[in-house]
């Protein structure tokens, strides 16, 4: 497989396993491409944030119904660290419990 492609097995499996919305952050040669595909077939939304203007500029071709592709012009330090917060069993309630 091409350098760079080694995890499509992986993607194609985890959504294929998955509901749900996609959220990819940076966009590329294969993972962006295949997951347009997978969600438009699935009617699943992707949104794509690309921070770099040229990647942005050729991953929009791929804006649609079900894939949205966002130039991010504020994130100009990089990111070592994403967390994503999440409830699997029960929406996050409006407020913060108080301490």
């Amino acid at each position: 497989m091409r350098d760079g492609a080694s995890h499509i097995v992986l993607l194609t499996r985890v959504f294929d396993k998955s509901q749900g919305d996609v959220l990819e952050l940076g966009t590329g040669y294969f993972s962006t491409l295949l997951l347009h595909w997978l969600a438009t077939v699935a009617k699943r939304r992707v949104v794509s944030y690309e921070t770099q203007k040229h990647w942005y500029e050729r991953a929009r071709r791929w804006q649609s119904e079900f894939h949205d592709i966002v130039f991010c012009r504020n994130l100009t330090r990089p990111i070592s660290i994403s967390v994503t917060g999440h409830g699997l069993h029960r929406p996050r309630p409006e407020q913060p419990p108080s301490d």
